[in-house]
């Protein structure tokens, strides 16, 4: 199968349109900054936790160590929604991203990186441990990803523990992301675990998206309207949700759901794009402009 999986943070890149900078709100959810991997790659990458445009450290080999390889930039949010591979499992299930261990982690037996994601060694070889336990679906991986999601674990930690959740895949992984975005006391985490239960299709993407804009934080709500994007082959529910979103007073909601709104081929986006540039004012109307001068240039029969 010849695709390619973009998971990456997406911090400083909200909101952004086709020819203009980020605006000024800064996230902080951020999607599972996991790899950027297709079938037959020579080397992957694994996420830091880090935010700030997903770039990823580029270490040197070290003995027993597996290697951070870094990560290409997104240029932007369309990029990298347009390659999340949304619902691309096959009724309902995600079959995880097929990628293979970089040559380095390749070498490690698999006896010896279970131990590592169960956490017998220094927490960055746990790190990567999480995830290549998931890339081999490994007999035992489930239990290094729920001790790996223990609130009592550092961040990075449970970070890559969802990352390993979505390279691994199926229907038993889907309860520990759900449990992820409903429990974690990370709105970074939550965040992420919104667009990982989302893999699994429409359906479910829905029912992240409703409890992610039930969340007390303002940037899980952003990330819950960017992923509104699943639902782009629902047109009736996607408009309905994306007018609520338009119709906020935060700056992440509103613009989140215009950028949104500025990619779908549906005259309806652009006739609700052009209705809050008449009915709204400075920024929020300079938004809805420009976002809907990009839904023009882009769908220019539907005007």
């Amino acid at each position: 199968m010849n695709w390619r999986i973009v998971i990456l943070a997406v911090a400083g890149l909200v909101g952004c349109q086709d020819d203009a900078a980020p605006t000024a709100a800064v996230p902080q959810a951020a999607i599972p900054a996991a790899l950027t991997a297709h079938p037959g790659a020579s080397h992957g990458t694994t996420g830091t936790g880090t935010t700030g445009s997903a770039a990823l450290t580029q270490s040197t080999p070290k003995a027993g160590k597996a290697i951070l390889a870094a990560t290409p930039q997104a240029d932007s949010l369309e990029g990298l929604t347009a390659e999340f591979p949304w619902g691309h499992g096959k009724d309902g299930v995600w079959s995880g991203t097929e990628a293979k261990d970089p040559e380095t982690l390749a070498k490690i037996s698999d006896a010896d990186m279970l131990q590592r994601a169960l956490g017998a060694s220094e927490q960055i070889d746990r790190e990567h441990a999480l995830v290549s336990v998931g890339r081999r679906r490994l007999s035992g991986a489930f239990d290094a990803f729920r001790k790996g999601i223990s609130h009592s674990e550092p961040l990075a930690v449970r970070e890559m523990a969802l990352s390993g959740l979505v390279e691994h895949g199926g229907s038993e992984a889907l309860p520990l992301m759900w449990s992820i975005l409903r429990e974690d006391p990370s709105d970074q985490l939550r965040g992420q675990a919104i667009w990982a239960v989302s893999l699994y299709g429409a359906d479910e993407a829905r029912k992240a998206i409703d409890t992610g804009l039930a969340d007390e934080d303002t940037g899980v709500r952003g990330m819950a309207v960017l992923a509104i994007w699943a639902l782009k082959d629902r047109p009736d529910e996607a408009i309905s949700l994306l007018e609520s979103a338009a119709e906020s007073d935060e700056l992440r909601l509103y613009q989140e759901a215009f950028y949104n709104l500025s990619r779908m081929p549906w005259r309806r986006a652009g006739n609700l794009l052009l209705a809050r540039a008449r009915s709204t004012t400075g920024p929020k109307q300079r938004l809805a402009l420009r976002s809907y001068r990009n839904w023009v240039r882009k769908f220019p029969d539907l005007r």
